[in-house]
């Protein structure tokens, strides 16, 4: 069983290796999956995971302001 310290390294490096895949290739799906790790893990986000997460959110936002109706807000979604 690897000590506690090479299994912090190796987790860093596994969200590494999805970060790059994310960037180098834009697969948003890595991103997701970095920072689900990195959650499951209780280690740092990187910024460029954030910034997609926060592009996704913004553009859920987005769209419920677009289609809802003012007397149907409270109902209209459920995050």
């Amino acid at each position: 069983m690897p000590a506690l310290f090479d299994l912090d390294k190796e987790r860093a490096a596994e969200l590494r290796r999805w970060q790059a895949v994310f960037q180098r290739d834009g697969n948003k799906a890595a991103a997701w999956r970095c920072y689900r790790l990195a959650r499951a893990w209780s280690l740092p986000i990187p910024e460029s995971v954030m910034a997609e997460l926060d592009r996704v959110a913004a553009a859920i936002g987005d769209e419920v302001e677009r289609t809802r109706k003012p007397d149907r807000l409270s109902n209209s979604v459920e995050l």
